[in-house]
């Protein structure tokens, strides 16, 4: 038996050349659906731009309902979906210092949803 005819009875090269192209085909699977999540992040350019044809509200009047809840001066907005609902998250330093305080505003209506002490990475 020679070398060609071992390797045929051995599955040949071909099982190994398809595992090959399955590990990189699952590979590229991976790397694509991770540069897909990066870009339809909360705070993608793609993903805000999604949610945006969905607000009736404005950034500035979100920004104004969130200012008027927690005076002091507006550190970062961002649009989010929010347990079904897209609201303006609205980071604020209250005047006179303190917490950075997190707004919520729902952009259909432009009612304070929620407010809490921002975490400390709020990447706004």
């Amino acid at each position: 038996m020679d070398a060609t005819q071992r390797q045929h009875r051995a599955g040949g090269t071909r099982p190994v050349a398809l595992r090959a192209a399955a590990r990189l085909l699952l590979v590229g699977s991976i790397v694509g659906l991770a540069a897909c999540s990066r870009s339809e992040g909360e705070g993608g350019a793609a993903n805000q731009a999604k949610l945006q044809q969905h607000a009736r509200l404005s950034s500035a009047d979100a920004q104004t309902a969130a200012v008027a809840r927690v005076p002091g001066s507006v550190i970062g907005v961002r649009l989010v979906k929010a347990s079904g609902t897209i609201v303006y998250d609205v980071a604020v330093q209250p005047q006179g210092g303190g917490q950075l305080q997190d707004v919520q505003v729902d952009a259909a209506t432009g009612r304070v949803i929620k407010t809490a002490t921002a975490p400390a990475d709020t990447g706004h």
